[in-house]
């Protein structure tokens, strides 16, 4: 969990994911990357069982960075600390990794969208920026930002991905995809992460998410990585 002082959510989504390691007989573990929590994430995670990483470099891509190294898994399962994804899910990442793609993505549109969790400016921002994405990366994802993913460890690790902030979520399938790496999409449900009054979400983002996209898109050639995308904070499960 690339963790930015998630008090309000964090014992809700760690019990949630030990659940599901429960039921699907996972031989797992859930840990969390902080990122200079000032409030009581750091012992919350503890006191739920999760095991801890102290991240210094500020941003979302240097805290999974981090979290990834120190991940012992052959694969990692990531997901929003907010409370707005559904755990009960990850039977079918795990499937899809066993099955020999090297990264599994869920597509919130298709599975479902709880009523208030993603308000009209998002939706069209999520879906302009992966249409957009596509334009220039040709990938099969069409949630381009969904934080629930599941991948292969060693093979991101190959991949050297540096982005330290909310790029990081982008250049990870990007250079998927131009390294020829396999993606699936599946469907997954998205709830209201407003229940925990997350202070992650901004709509004014999305729009500005949007203008530097086209900004960057008109000054880069094809295959350049893209640097202007938004995704939040993510549990990391490791799976051996």
């Amino acid at each position: 969990l690339p963790c930015l002082n998630e008090e309000t959510s964090l014992a809700f989504v760690i019990q949630e994911i030990k659940k599901s390691i429960e039921e699907n007989h996972l031989n797992a573990e859930i840990l969390v990357s902080d990122n200079g929590s000032t409030d009581n994430s750091r012992q919350i995670a503890i006191d739920n069982g999760a095991r801890v990483v102290v991240e210094e470099i500020k941003g979302y891509g240097s805290s999974l960075i981090n979290g990834t190294r120190n991940t012992k898994g052959k694969y990692c399962i990531m997901g929003d600390s907010d409370g707005s994804y559904d755990f009960s899910n990850l039977k079918e990442f795990i499937e899809g990794l066993r099955n020999g793609y090297d990264l599994v993505i869920g597509n919130r549109f298709l599975g479902g969208i709880q009523k208030n969790a993603m308000p009209l400016s998002h939706k069209i921002g999520v879906k302009f920026l992966s249409i957009t994405a596509n334009l220039f990366f040709h990938t099969p994802v069409r949630d381009f930002h969904c934080g629930l993913r599941g991948y292969n460890r060693e093979k991101f690790l190959a991949l050297n991905l540096n982005q330290t902030g909310m790029e990081y979520a982008s250049e990870m399938i990007i250079k998927a995809s131009i390294n020829n790496y396999s993606i699936l999409e599946i469907s997954i449900l998205f709830f209201n992460m407003l229940l925990f009054c997350s202070s992650l979400f901004s709509s004014s983002l999305i729009e500005k998410m949007c203008w530097k996209v086209l900004r960057y898109f008109s000054k880069n050639p094809t295959f350049t990585i893209c640097h202007h995308f938004i995704i939040k904070p993510t549990i990391i499960i490791q799976i051996q």
